[in-house]
């Protein structure tokens, strides 16, 4: 029988990758490891409860979102420690039903608000609070409460899974009705971009009317634009 070049090749190759894992058997083991670490940070995702969202109306006709969540504990075996999650998003899409649109036809606008948390411990209550001005609700006559809303979060870039307790009102409770919503905020929010502002981006006054429980304000990043 005459062997084909293929079949020598095959079984020198196999014997060339056993002496090599051999000769460097640390480092194999440190980058199998970490293949695999980062493996179980994909599967085991992390966890925020949002345990309550409400919207009510302050001063001078200010809506104040108030978006209370609760994290669980970090997963990932990077984690400085299992009791924090670092670098969290939150993301909050409202959309709300108006009767005067320009074409004077009945219609929809999305308000989109993001804000970039450096930590949150496990277990601990933080409230977030987001507020939509004044002007804005008696020009267009909204209520307080919105059409829908829904509530996007990540951790260190890796996305909360959607729960049930992430969206509320006109919306469809389901992994389809979630992206359609997130569509439309996305191609819609951008005209009204920077109306809808987290608790240190709004007026003085309208934080002094507001009553916030200051002590469960998470630290936030702030980035100030260079001149």
């Amino acid at each position: 029988m005459i062997l084909e070049e293929k079949d020598l090749l095959l079984p020198l190759l196999f014997s060339l990758i056993v002496k090599m894992s051999s000769a460097y058997k640390p480092l194999f083991l440190v980058l199998l490891t970490l293949s695999l670490a980062n493996s179980l940070w994909a599967q085991s995702a992390p966890t925020i409860d949002v345990s309550n969202v409400r919207f009510d109306r302050i001063g001078n006709d200010w809506i104040m979102a108030t978006v209370e969540i609760t994290p669980d504990r970090n997963p990932s075996p990077q984690a400085r420690d299992e009791d924090f999650l670092d670098d969290v998003l939150l993301t909050l899409n409202l959309c709300y039903e108006v009767d005067n649109m320009a074409n004077g036809e009945s219609g929809y606008d999305f308000y989109q608000s993001t804000v970039r948390m450096v930590s949150i411990e496990q277990s601990k209550r933080y409230a977030i609070y987001f507020f939509l001005p004044g002007v804005i609700q008696d020009r267009d006559d909204l209520d307080s409460d919105p059409f829908a809303w829904l509530i996007e979060m990540e951790v260190a870039g890796q996305k909360v899974p959607m729960a049930e307790d992430q969206a509320d009102g006109e919306i469809q409770k389901t992994p389809e009705g979630y992206e359609n919503f997130l569509s439309q905020a996305r191609s819609s929010a951008a005209a009204n971009d920077g109306i809808l502002v987290p608790s240190y981006l709004a007026p003085w006054y309208v934080l002094n009317s507001a009553r916030l429980r200051t002590t469960e304000i998470p630290a936030f990043y702030r980035f100030e634009p260079r001149n």
